[in-house]
């Protein structure tokens, strides 16, 4: 028997398909943005204030020169001479709007007249896009991608062939074509979702911008986020379109050439199936793949068996905690690199589901886990340090079904380390840490005024210590109950951010450093939950210390919640403390409740110990699934209260002939 080489999938495949589809968002939606946003009025002013405001070097915000970029000392000596006093705190000169004369303020009002001119444009451009968009993506064609893929492939075939001295007959013309017209019409249907999806949350992101008044300068960073958004959607497509063609082609392409077997080949590396480790090496047909499940009998292929989650399980995406049989392909899932610990997002890029009469479930007091019996397991060996239970290693162990879990030396991983965010000084103006502190308070107990007066309402008894935090940045004025923020621009950022059971946190905090979000997680409990609670305790099931409690009824920032403290190295567990429809009494009178409203604890300890969980096979008689993700095959899952990691696993099919 002689093992012929496989067909591979190549990053230069996925190149050529990428190019086409960046290309084609490039066009639709940000060629013209570019232009408008790249538009400049001629400098060379007498006053070198005017040159850098023209310029965007310096920027005039509620009485400051917000400086933007490197200034002159020419620049700096006239703001000087106008009163100017620099402000570290914001990075800027205030300077009292009497002392700014009159060609400067006509100037600053010019280039505000200037800057809504383009954001006019980017808006009007944005809504006029569907005339054209489906005309664009109906005249879409792959037909140049797909040859040019399939020539490399029939290179790779031929070379494959070439060792049994075999010339296979090409593809004929016809077969090229609905290869071809396949591929095109499977990303036309992607291309048309994600657009649509896409051009909402552009027009979604660029509206507090109109009504703001804010600078393209600061709008070109959230169009820069969109674009690397869209290049990553690109990637994903190319990766996932190009992956089925290449398995389709190789399995058409050798059966035509009269190659009729494989051998099943798994990667080794601890992370496989018991089941797929026997397979590993066999021999199979095409028209006969053999038995994926000795259980159930069910048959497939390499690649068709995955491991399955009851259907109650939740998997954490960008959009929030989703139930895993309604995760969408494309959708972003929160997982963990094996090796470094660090949270990380991948791609969902397949997602799968099948009958079970019976399950597994590993239940105790802060655990809960119901998955298919030949589930892939990803745990640490433990140990004891003199002081307390640790992994034996940094390396994960990936194992599969139950019998190959040492009951006593078992830890689940609940939390991730190492996260390298950004530590950006100032944010809209202010210290990092002040913002991080005035968007705890806010998405806690925040509002706005409805009046679009740029007034912030922040409601909580105990305002002194915000009050003396926040008043040396801002103009704050403190009531009884409240505190009152006057801010258009915060004002602005804030809206947009939804009513309580609406809020979520912006990707601008989530994507901080550690030591910024311990700030905003601590700011946050402060006003709407519980700091740095101690529950000691070893009983069955309860091995952890509570650091604190986070209260919201809004499902996007219970996630987002969860999120950051993966983030900062704890780990969570989240509760129902109140049933949407129940009746509550506050202390001015009794009230229905709206939405369910979620405790989030944040918990120490990272192991979860299997020696405490009661492992049982239960009768399911339903529906199981399980996503695929295109990096380190771990998935955050979360069911009742427990949150935790878990994996998948992967195989290979190598074409085979009998030796002449």
């Amino acid at each position: 028997m002689i093992s012929l080489k496989p067909i591979y999938q190549t990053k230069a495949q996925e190149k050529i398909v990428f190019d086409k589809i960046r290309d084609f968002f490039d066009e639709l939606l940000f060629d013209y943005i570019d232009e408008v946003m790249s538009e400049k009025p001629l400098e060379n002013d007498r006053s070198a204030i005017i040159d850098g405001l023209k310029s965007g070097k310096i920027r005039y915000i509620d009485g400051y020169f917000i400086i933007t970029n490197r200034i002159s000392n020419r620049l700096a000596l006239e703001l000087e001479a106008l009163g100017g006093r620099y402000d570290r705190r914001v990075d800027g000169y205030k300077i009292p709007e009497k002392n700014i004369p009159v060609d400067i303020s006509q100037a600053i009002a010019r280039i505000n007249i200037s800057e809504q001119d383009k954001l006019k444009r980017i808006n009007d451009y944005l809504k006029g896009i569907d005339e054209v968009k489906d005309y664009s993506i109906g005249h879409l064609s792959f037909d140049e991608q797909v040859n040019k893929i399939g020539t490399d492939l029939d290179g790779q075939f031929k070379q494959s062939m070439s060792k049994i001295h075999v010339v296979p007959a090409d593809m004929n013309e016809s077969q090229k074509e609905e290869i071809a017209k396949n591929y095109t019409n499977n990303m036309k249907l992607y291309i048309q979702k994600w657009t649509d999806q896409e051009i909402v949350k552009l027009r979604k992101d660029i509206e507090p911008f109109i009504m703001g008044g804010v600078r393209t300068g600061e709008l070109s960073k959230v169009i820069q986020q969109h674009k690397g958004v869209s290049d990553r959607k690109a990637k994903f497509l190319a990766r996932q379109e190009t992956k089925l063609l290449v398995s389709q082609y190789q399995r058409n392409r050798f059966k035509q050439a009269g190659v009729t077997r494989y051998k099943w080949s798994t990667n080794l590396d601890g992370r496989e199936r018991e089941w797929h480790r026997k397979l590993h090496g066999q021999i199979f047909s095409w028209d006969e793949p053999p038995i994926i499940d000795e259980r159930t009998g069910e048959r497939g292929h390499p690649g068709d068996a995955f491991n399955c989650y009851s259907k109650d399980t939740e998997v954490l995406t960008d959009n929030g905690f989703k139930p895993i049989k309604d995760v969408c392909i494309g959708e972003k899932i929160a997982t963990m690199n094996p090796q470094t610990r660090v949270f990380e997002w991948s791609v969902c890029t397949n997602k799968v589901k099948k009958y079970v009469d019976n399950i597994v479930t590993f239940k105790n007091n802060i655990f809960d886990l119901a998955v298919s019996q030949d589930h892939t397991f990803f745990y640490y060996k433990k140990k004891y340090d003199g002081k307390r239970i640790v992994p034996e290693s940094d390396y994960p162990v990936f194992t599969t079904g139950i019998s190959s879990l040492a009951k006593k030396n078992t830890i689940f991983y609940a939390s991730s380390d190492n996260w390298k965010g950004k530590d950006t000084p100032f944010m809209f103006g202010l210290p990092t840490d002040i913002f991080c502190k005035f968007m705890g308070y806010y998405l806690s107990d925040g509002n706005v005024d409805n009046r679009k007066n740029g007034w912030i309402h922040i409601a909580n008894c105990n305002n002194e210590p915000m009050y003396n935090e926040l008043s040396p940045y801002m103009h704050v004025c403190r009531g009884k109950e409240k505190l009152f923020i006057k801010n258009e621009q915060l004002y602005d950022f804030v809206s947009v951010l939804g009513k309580a059971h609406e809020k979520h946190i912006p990707d601008v905090i989530k994507g901080l450093s550690t030591k910024y979000l311990r700030v905003f997680l601590d700011a946050f409990a402060s006003c709407d939950g519980r700091g740095k609670i101690k529950t000691n305790g070893f009983n069955r099931g309860k091995d952890f210390n509570c650091f604190s409690q986070y209260y919201t009824c809004s499902p996007k920032m219970m996630a987002d919640l969860v999120e950051c403290i993966y983030k900062v190295g704890m780990s969570a567990s989240v509760y129902i403390q109140k049933k949407k429809g129940k009746l509550s009494v506050f202390k001015n009178g009794t009230y229905k409740i709206n939405h369910d409203i979620f405790i989030i604890q944040e918990v120490k300890t990272k192991n979860r110990h299997l020696e405490t969980m009661d492992v049982k096979t239960v009768p399911y008689n339903d529906y199981v699934y399980d996503i695929e993700v295109a990096e380190n095959h771990t998935i955050l899952v979360k069911r009742g209260h427990s949150i935790h990691w878990n994996s998948n696993c992967r195989c290979v099919a190598i074409p085979q002939v009998d030796e002449v």
